[in-house]
């Protein structure tokens, strides 16, 4: 009698090490690829966050504000009281953040379709600033200056100037929950791509 194992154990040893050999070969390679995918979709979800998405809902918010500002100083001036800053002198700012918006929401690393979306709804929100801003030149030029009260034609630019701004803050605050969805959406791509990388790894 020989001596260990039989000749078939062995030979059936052997094959499953080369089984065993086959498959760290192929799973390897495989786990290195998933590693590189992942670890390109957690960048490109950091990079939407942090030159896209990010400026572009702190310029939005930025816009609010100046308007919100815009439209109490407005409310004071044509009520001839002393309004705190000349509401029209915020235009030209505010026209400056909503380029900004822009620069954010058409950035590459967004995609063809959200940046057309974006495009829409910023567009939505330049119309109403523009209204607001034109609709307050009017009803404040027309702004009766002596104690006689203010003339029917006042109160009808007035209710122009309240619905642009209704307007407004339609506009607004769609494009700024789209926006801050789609930041919550590449916090979440990140942190799977960094759960998935971690597991592979």
């Amino acid at each position: 009698m020989n001596g260990g194992l039989p000749a078939v154990s062995r030979r059936s040893v052997g094959s499953q090490i080369r089984v065993l050999i086959g498959i760290l070969v192929l799973l390897v390679p495989l786990s290195a690829v998933i590693s590189v995918a992942t670890i390109h979709s957690q960048s490109s979800a950091v990079r939407a966050l942090t030159l896209a998405l990010g400026p572009a809902s702190e310029a939005n918010n930025a816009v609010l504000l100046d308007m919100t500002r815009a439209e109490g100083a407005w409310r004071e001036a044509v009520l001839g009281g002393p309004a705190p800053v000349d509401p029209l002198s915020l235009q030209p700012r505010i026209e400056e953040q909503l380029g900004r918006v822009e620069q954010g929401t058409q950035s590459t690393e967004l995609s063809a379709p959200d940046r057309a979306r974006f495009a829409t709804l910023l567009a939505a929100e330049r119309a109403a600033v523009k209204e607001w801003f034109t609709a307050a030149r009017a009803s404040l030029a027309a702004a009766p200056t002596g104690p006689a009260g203010p003339a029917p034609v006042a109160f009808a630019l007035r209710a122009r100037v309240e619905t642009a701004y209704a307007a407004f803050g339609k506009a607004s605050g769609t494009l700024g929950d789209t926006i801050r969805a789609h930041r919550n959406a590449a916090r979440a791509d990140s942190r799977e791509a960094t759960g998935i990388t971690s597991a592979v790894i």
